[in-house]
């Protein structure tokens, strides 16, 4: 068994962006035909083989269930369901295995051994070893011989924070991250925020447009999207809070009046409890 049919990408905050509105029993089938797609390619056009494949009663697929899945596959020429995501997504995966198969096929490819010119070749090989010792001691004695003055210098330069010969100190600009992915949508754990937060599903929806709108035109760049949409909500939820109108006060409690005296339709009508109206 290959490790395309023990591993399936799942891309969460696609996932969920495109199946908000199943239901748990549709979730399961979705997914169970989904990982079939995976290792066995596209799927029947057959609603007894797919209730099968979805562990759902025949009735219950063709009743409920089928024609909402149904809906995220397209009949093609060969006669069977495709889905276009998922098409891509296995070529990609079998291209990727293919080329790291072929990378470690080289890699462990044994090399070729050149043998040994006899007495010519081990004499070429003292001379080599000579002639490195040579460079060695004569770089030896040229570093003692070195005059105070430059060794002094070379202190300060490495004082100073500046590698000896350079004329000032080589210092790395953090990257920015990169741009808004076109693909990008919120994960589960922004609608989570949301609901805490008090926002609804559509508000996720909503805010997410606004953010993209936003990034593209001011060519923004960030290393956790992710984590900027959340600091997102989170402030659009501290606006709405900040901005919310206080509830409306009733005309007795403006004038401060005491319990016993009720509006009614015509004005203030004073009212003692068990003893009638004041004259």
């Amino acid at each position: 068994m290959s490790k395309l049919d023990t591993w399936m990408p799942l891309y969460i905050g696609d996932y969920l962006a495109d199946t908000m509105h199943l239901q748990g029993a549709e979730h399961g089938a979705y997914l169970l035909l989904l990982m079939h797609y995976w290792r066995n390619g596209p799927l029947p056009d057959d609603d007894k083989v797919l209730a099968g494949i979805a562990r759902i009663k025949r009735r219950e697929w063709d009743n409920e269930v089928g024609p909402t899945v149904r809906a995220f596959f397209a009949i093609q020429d060969d006669g069977r369901l495709h889905q276009k995501r998922m098409d891509e997504e296995k070529m990609r995966a079998e291209n990727l295995s293919e080329k790291r198969r072929a990378a470690a096929n080289v890699r462990h490819k044994p090399k070729p051994t050149t043998p040994s010119n006899g007495p010519i070749h081990d004499m070429q090989m003292h001379s080599n070893e000579d002639a490195i010792a040579q460079q060695l001691d004569t770089h030896a004695r040229t570093c003692a011989s070195a005059s105070p003055s430059q060794s002094q210098r070379t202190e300060e330069r490495k004082e100073r924070g500046n590698p000896a010969g350079s004329s000032r100190a080589h210092t790395r600009t953090p990257a920015r991250g990169k741009a808004l992915p076109e693909d990008w949508h919120p994960n589960g754990q922004a609608f989570a925020l949301a609901d805490s937060l008090g926002l609804d599903p559509e508000d996720v929806t909503t805010e997410a447009t606004k953010m993209r709108d936003w990034a593209r035109h001011r060519g923004e760049a960030g290393k956790d999207w992710d984590a900027r949409f959340a600091n997102w909500l989170r402030k659009e939820a501290a606006d709405r809070q900040r901005f919310r109108k206080p509830p409306k006060r009733t005309l007795a409690e403006e004038w401060n009046l005491p319990s016993f005296l009720h509006p009614d339709s015509d004005g203030i009508t004073p009212v003692m409890p068990n003893r009638g109206l004041l004259s």
